[in-house]
């Protein structure tokens, strides 16, 4: 039982770090990356070595994290004075991936839909309609994530970047 939750939290950790994005915030991203990538070593050292001070100082480390929902709120916040429309659109794909992360789908979907109507380039709006598109298959609206996708698929291949997103 005590190995099942510790890999529990590794898949959770591991999805927190595919939820970086280093294009919308590549110092933040690097940093966090690491520090996910510390939070990983010291859960597996409590699994080899069943020592219960590596899962403490796991758990303490993503507490001082805070908690993400809150930290998506503050990014959009930040990005309320940026003028540069795409930097403003990348940063609110960035908290809609964080949603999605915390499965916050609803509120995914809203973000990823404000980043495409801000947003004055096509990678930006294909990455926005890709991060919707896994929001509403999340809220189990088929015909609408499909349609999303296809989307960012097509706006991916007008700009000639190549879609690998969410």
């Amino acid at each position: 039982e005590k190995a099942d939750r510790i890999n529990r939290a590794l898949r959770i950790v591991q999805e927190l770090r595919n939820a970086l994005d280093a294009d919308a915030a590549p110092d933040l991203s690097q940093r966090l990356d690491q520090l996910y990538e510390y939070v990983e070593y010291e859960l597996l050292q409590a699994t080899t070595t069943n020592d219960a001070s590596h899962l403490e100082h796991a758990c303490r480390i993503l507490e001082r994290l805070g908690d993400y929902d809150g930290a998506a709120e503050r990014l959009e916040r930040a990005l309320e004075n940026e003028l540069d429309p795409d930097v403003k659109a990348d940063g609110l794909v960035a908290v809609a991936r964080v949603q999605l992360s915390r499965e916050l789908s609803r509120e995914a979907h809203v973000a990823a839909q404000r980043a495409s109507e801000l947003a004055t380039s096509a990678q930006t709006r294909a990455r926005a309609a890709a991060v919707a598109g896994v929001a509403q298959s999340q809220l189990g609206d088929s015909a609408a994530a499909i349609a999303m996708l296809e989307r960012a698929r097509a706006l991916a291949q007008g700009s000639g970047e190549l879609l690998i997103e969410a």
